[in-house]
């Protein structure tokens, strides 16, 4: 059976990737969400103890409506975590965030090529926070999964791929790495899914928002989690707004 996930943990009910958007995960598990999905971005120089905010994009253009921001990598965490971005919210860490999703099952999507600083500094941070639930590294730099797979080996490792690519190509790289899954855009899936359940990988999809092919992946490939910006009108919580998903916060 398909499983819903919070895609940049509930981005249709407050500004991805924030604490705020945690919270309302957090809300939604009350209805059933299960899973959730963030990114993971480093800024410049992270250690073991901090340097990662949770972005999907590394510039600060989208976010904050400005077209000249800078990138999250040329900055500092200070320096990340001070500008203002969509509907007045602020970046946030991921130790700000997990401890409101500390009992779902959640899926850290690993940007850009990490340091082993930003890998240690990450699965510290899950170690400290993780009470229940499963915490899956997603990245579509294969290296990340390697590291990490070493680092800390009882994360599961999904190698992920985008619109376009070689299903064939991705299966063959998770299987190379040792990886326990892969997360694929959903065009991929008619060829992806039967190639990764035969060899025992597990798969996440992203981003379905429409009911309609949301109910087509759930028949057709039914051992998938599936990311969706508004998990709450797939999992019988439509009869709340985005505000009453926040408002207990």
């Amino acid at each position: 059976m398909s499983e819903i996930a919070g895609h940049r943990f509930a981005a249709g009910h407050a500004a991805e990737n924030t604490a705020t958007a945690a919270m309302c995960a957090q809300r939604l598990a009350e209805f059933g969400l299960h899973w959730v999905e963030c990114d993971v971005i480093e800024t410049r120089q992270p250690t073991r103890e901090s340097g990662l905010v949770l972005a999907h994009d590394d510039t600060l253009c989208r976010l904050t409506q400005e077209p000249a921001a800078p990138r999250i990598s040329d900055l500092t965490l200070e320096e990340a975590l001070g500008f203002v971005i969509l509907e007045d919210e602020r970046l946030a860490t991921p130790a700000q965030c997990v401890p409101y999703v500390s009992g779902m099952n959640k899926i850290w999507d690993v940007k850009g090529a990490f340091s082993d600083e930003g890998l240690l500094c990450l699965g510290d941070t899950l170690v400290q926070y993780e009470v229940q639930g499963e915490s899956v590294i997603s990245s579509f730099e294969h290296l990340n999964i390697l590291a990490m797979q070493r680092l800390f080996p009882q994360f599961a490792g999904f190698v992920a791929a985008g619109e376009g690519e070689d299903p064939r190509k991705i299966v063959d790289i998770a299987l190379t790495a040792d990886a326990q899954g892969i997360t694929v855009h959903h065009s991929l899936l008619n060829v992806a899914y039967p190639l990764a359940r035969n060899e025992g990988l597990r798969v996440i999809t992203y981003t379905i928002n429409s009911p309609k092919l949301m109910e087509q992946i759930s028949n057709d490939y039914p051992e998938t989690v599936i990311c969706t910006d508004h998990p709450g009108l797939f999992i019988g919580a439509t009869a709340l707004s985005d505000r009453q998903v926040c408002s207990i916060y």
